[in-house]
């Protein structure tokens, strides 16, 4: 079931060899990092502040409290776009299973019962990226972004392909954001 208590069945999904060898190079790297208490701390902190995209609306809510009211507006309905199209659209049309990773958690972790790919949390972390990106901030973003897409596969909830998917996913969905928002720009008041 997805996040809109939609059924998104899991079914075998066959996927190109190069897919499994990205996945399981990915899964390899992660393995050295869980278990040290800073990544463990990082990621699992970084997977539940992304839950539901409450961390970037969080950061929509911020963004009007500094005069961007349509810039906030924007990255909100982004949003909730973007999760409509991964968790409804894409999660039932691909009906990917979770990896099976068995795991001692260390941390809380909300086990998603929907389908596997493409990772939301990636999708949405791209989205607000690539859409509040500027050459001021773009490292800070990109960053956040990473550690939170990242996050996914070390919490042993997605494949590194889910998450390739759900970036390249939320980028082509935040430039298009980017394109409304030159249509639509703030009021000269809010400008700056």
């Amino acid at each position: 079931m997805n996040a809109f208590g939609f059924l998104t069945a899991e079914r075998p999904v066959r996927w190109h060899k190069a897919v499994s060898s990205f996945d399981g190079a990915g899964e390899r790297l992660a393995s050295r990092l869980r278990g040290k208490l800073w990544a463990d701390a990082l990621f699992y902190s970084a997977t539940a502040a992304a839950e539901h995209g409450i961390g970037w609306h969080l950061v929509a809510l911020l963004t009007a409290l500094r005069g961007r009211p349509r810039r906030a507006a924007i990255l909100s309905a982004g949003l909730l776009a973007e999760s409509l199209v991964v968790d409804v659209a894409l999660k039932s049309a691909f009906g990917r299973g979770r990896p099976e990773v068995d795991l001692n958690h260390r941390f809380a972790l909300r086990r998603p019962r929907s389908a596997s790919f493409p990772s939301g949390h990636a999708s949405a972390a791209a989205f607000a990226s690539t859409y509040l990106a500027t050459p001021n901030n773009a490292p800070v973003v990109a960053s956040a972004a990473a550690v939170v897409a990242w996050s996914r596969v070390h919490v042993g909830v997605h494949h590194p392909s889910d998450v390739a998917g759900g970036l390249v996913v939320g980028t082509v969905l935040g430039a298009f954001a980017r394109l409304v928002h030159k249509k639509w720009p703030e009021p000269e008041r809010h400008r700056g």
